[in-house]
């Protein structure tokens, strides 16, 4: 049998596997290469596809040095069959030859107008700038000639590993580095078996030696690199000497060691980097980043960061997921959570005093921009819904209206947060109610069908918030000057629009019909749009030239008469009414979308056309005009489903809901849910809360929290933590409330006890005095920045630290909060 051929070995598949799956992850970062290629319109699957052939070249001649350099302007299409490909391959192997002081190219790739060489030394741009002409001759195509700044050239060692591989690097880091590579090839040279001398058997363990030795040192400059990324160094000279010494010193000691020791670290490394969680942002997360220029930032909600809170401590059961912005990984592993909560302080006075806190910096990666309420932030915190499994264990049990109770969330304050012209009630705390007398024909709060803020993002409906909305919407104003409170008696109304297409090839109002709840016009005009109309598809929108003859009302007349005839706590009701109040170019905080409420598929996310919503539930027959859409007609059937529904139960027309009801009562009836169960969350139905805390979930989940403070008022603790302030000794073990003299004092009570609880809660309300003056400012800032490295610091391995600066009693008028994540990894 003749030899297999070394592309046939299963080790070095294995070996150019774990290469190829190193440099995959290397490729999928922003590194330049990557990012100029991506622009450029490759695919990232092309991408890839070059970095694998790369790593298996790299695995069979570890002493090549890749080099790269990018012909700008030239078409994607250049280069692109192998006829193209050999005569230029073959040019630049002649060119190279003609170069004494170059090594032949070992291998060539080309990937549109970028070249990547891998050869045994590097090459001037000057080199590759006088053979461009030649190239191109070569080729028979023609594109101007590049300036040397035009030319990119990067080189790199086969064992980096820093996030910018393909980046300029400093020269003494790439000879450092260079250094620990061939001192690594080394202990693999010397580790090569005597053929002649050993056995097949002890030629695989060499194998395997030299393989578990290469992968080791990888992910030791894995590790390095990502130290050196987390942490800015002071003296890089010394940096530099520490690296290029430690593989000496590693040198005699894996001369010593056998093959089970070096399997078992090896094992003990990839056991560790397998069991760390991870926070990764989402395109969501990646907008709100403090880093991010402030014109493209859109900021998270107090929602998300809370959303992240539940997940942390409840997993699975969390009625919230953070899903929306961040992904955690491997969250089963999370040992604790530790929230620091300062108020008086916001994103302006972190963006200003930003040089001011190397720790905070040093420690977390991700630093957000949150809308925070401006006041009433620790309940905006605290408060949160039940978890569908035990809203339907209650439905299930005890009816409709007691589980849409208990599953509520007020989101006022959080609309608050966002529409600041909302007023708050005097008595500073939000009415229960739960007591309240309902409309006729109500049988639930019609407030429970308002779409929460989260769902008005994720709809697209304009909200008054920073960033790239901010520019969406600059031309947008609100239906109101001030907001009230929205209660179950709110009035409710209909609201459709029409559009036509104009001269600037989009569609703007030229109707806005408006009913109310007893199916009275409201509001009805027509709307003479800012461009002239070149479709007026009349099929749909039912508007005609007759019709808009002598018209002359304007958008800007529309909006002052909304506003003035809009009481300041309606409630909008259409379907799918983000498009109409997109054409209006309003705002509104009550809506209530009739295309979410009704899910006649079962499946989350569905939406159906009115038409067949009126048809089913209305027994209407609409839209079947010939003369096209009719507004009021619309409006007055959108109201007149959600009507409906609230003379139902809250799971009228919603076939999702409705399957998970009919679950979770089996489920109870079966044993997947216990009786224990359905008994203990029964207990809470009896009680007049609409809302629970976080704590509360976090109890029935037998976990144990801590709330430490050193607020002088705690009239709004009491309201939301009454049952921890004034717990007896069994709840005690679980909930743990603390009130204590100075900020200092709060910060060491949680360094001293936080491994003893799965969540902690430390809130610290700054004084006016604290914020005087700029130095004052400065120094109390620096003084959280202690604080937080302390609470770092205690934190265990693989625990969650969260730091919230929020606007609080001191900055009333400030919305903006900064939000900082990030576990604990060694």
């Amino acid at each position: 049998m003749g030899k297999r051929k070394p592309s046939n070995n299963p080790e070095i598949a294995k070996g150019k596997a774990a290469l190829r799956k190193e440099m995959n992850k290397l490729a999928k970062k922003q590194a330049p290469i990557t990012s100029d290629l991506l622009e450029n319109g490759f695919t990232r699957h092309e991408v890839e596809k070059l970095w694998r052939r790369c790593a298996d070249l790299l695995y069979e001649h570890p002493s090549l040095v890749p080099v790269r350099f990018c012909l700008p302007n030239y078409p994607r299409e250049w280069i692109s069959t192998e006829s193209q490909m050999q005569p230029f391959r073959d040019f630049i192997n002649d060119s190279f030859l003609d170069q004494p002081q170059f090594s032949k190219p070992v291998s060539i790739f080309f990937h549109g107008g970028y070249v990547l060489v891998l050869m045994e030394e590097n090459f001037s741009a000057n080199f590759v700038r006088d053979l461009l002409p030649e190239m191109r001759r070569a080729i028979g195509i023609e594109a101007r000639q590049p300036t040397l700044e035009e030319i990119g050239i990067f080189h790199v060692t086969w064992a980096e590993r820093s996030p910018g591989m393909f980046g300029r690097k400093r020269k003494k880091d790439v000879l450092s580095r260079r250094e620990s590579c061939e001192n690594t090839r080394g202990n693999l040279q010397q580790m090569k078996p005597d053929s002649a001398n050993q056995s097949k058997k002890d030629q695989r363990l060499e194998r395997k030696k030299r393989k578990a030795l290469a992968f080791l040192e990888l992910m030791e400059l894995n590790e390095r690199d990502r130290e050196t990324a987390a942490v800015k160094q002071t003296t890089p000279s010394a940096e530099s000497v520490e690296e290029s010494q430690q593989p000496e010193q590693k040198k005699a000691k894996l001369e010593e060691v056998d093959y089970q020791t070096l399997k078992t670290e090896v094992n003990k490394k990839r056991d560790r980097m397998r069991n760390v969680p991870k926070l990764r942002l989402k395109e969501v997360g990646q907008e709100a980043l403090m880093k991010t220029k402030p014109e493209d930032r859109v900021p998270l909600l107090m929602d998300d960061v809370q959303a992240l809170l539940m997940h942390t401590l409840l997993r699975t059961d969390s009625p919230m997921s953070p899903g929306r912005w961040v992904a955690l990984e491997k969250s089963a592993k999370l040992t604790h959570t530790t929230v620091l909560l300062v108020e008086g302080l916001t994103s302006d006075d972190f963006a200003e005093f930003e040089h001011e806190m190397p720790e905070c910096k040093k420690i977390f990666q991700h630093i957000l921009q949150v809308v925070a309420p401006s006041d009433r932030l620790v309940e905006e915190l605290a408060c949160v819904p039940l978890s569908d499994t035990h809203k339907d264990i209650l439905l299930a049990e005890y009816g409709s209206l007691e589980a849409a109770m208990l599953g509520c969330k007020d989101h006022l304050l959080i609309r608050r947060s966002i529409f600041n012209n909302i007023a708050g009630s005097d008595a500073g705390v939000d009415p229960d109610y739960s007591e309240l007398d309902l409309p006729p024909g109500d049988k639930f709060p019609r407030t429970q069908l308002l779409l929460s803020p989260i769902q008005m993002i994720n709809e697209d409906y304009p909200l008054p918030l920073t960033g790239n909305l901010k520019h969406r919407y600059i031309d947008y104003i609100t239906t109101n000057d001030h907001y009230a409170p929205v209660t179950p008696k709110s009035p409710m109304f209909g609201l459709d629009c029409e559009m036509c297409r104009t001269s600037i090839n989009a569609s703007e109002l030229t109707r806005v019909s408006i009913v109310d709840e007893q199916g009275q016009e409201f509001y009805e005009s027509l709307v003479r749009p800012n461009n002239k109309i070149i479709d007026y598809v009349t099929q749909f929108s039912g508007i005609t030239p007759e019709l808009m003859k002598n018209v002359s009302k304007t958008l800007k007349d529309v909006h002052r008469e909304l506003k003035n005839k809009l009481p300041p706590d309606a409630i909008l009701v259409g379907q799918s009414l983000n498009f109409d109040l997109n054409a209006l170019k309003m705002m509104h905080p009550y809506v209530i979308d009739t295309s979410i409420l009704f899910n006649v598929t079962g499946t989350a996310g569905t939406k159906t056309k009115l038409k067949v919503l009126a048809k089913k539930f209305l027994q209407q027959d609409i839209q079947s005009s010939a003369g096209g859409h009719n507004s009021i007609e619309d409006c007055s059937a959108s109201l007149a489903l959600v009507k409906l529904k609230l003379s139902k139960n809250i799971y009228y027309g919603d076939q999702w809901l409705q399957d998970r009801r009919n679950y979770h009562k089996k489920a109870s009836r079966i044993g997947i849910a216990t009786q224990q169960e359905v008994q203990r969350f029964g207990a809470d139905a009896t009680t007049t809360e609409i809302t629970t805390t976080l704590f509360g979930q976090a109890r029935k989940k037998n976990k144990k929290s801590a709330i430490v403070t050193s607020a002088n008022n705690l009239d709004n603790f009491g309201n939301y933590f009454g049952e921890a302030m004034q717990a007896n000794a069994d709840v005690k073990k679980l909930l743990c409330f603390q009130k204590l003299d100075s900020d200092e004092a709060v910060i060491e009570q949680t360094v001293d006890k936080c491994l003893n609880y799965d969540f902690n809660l430390s809130c610290i309300q700054l004084k006016p005095e604290d914020l005087a003056t700029v130095d004052a400012k400065r120094n109390k800032i620096r003084q959280i920045d202690g604080w937080v490295r302390k609470l770092y610091g205690a934190i265990s391995v693989n625990g969650l630290l969260v730091v919230l600066l929020a606007g609080g009693e001191v900055s009333p008028q400030s919305r903006m909060a900064v939000a900082m994540v990030e576990t604990r990894k060694c």
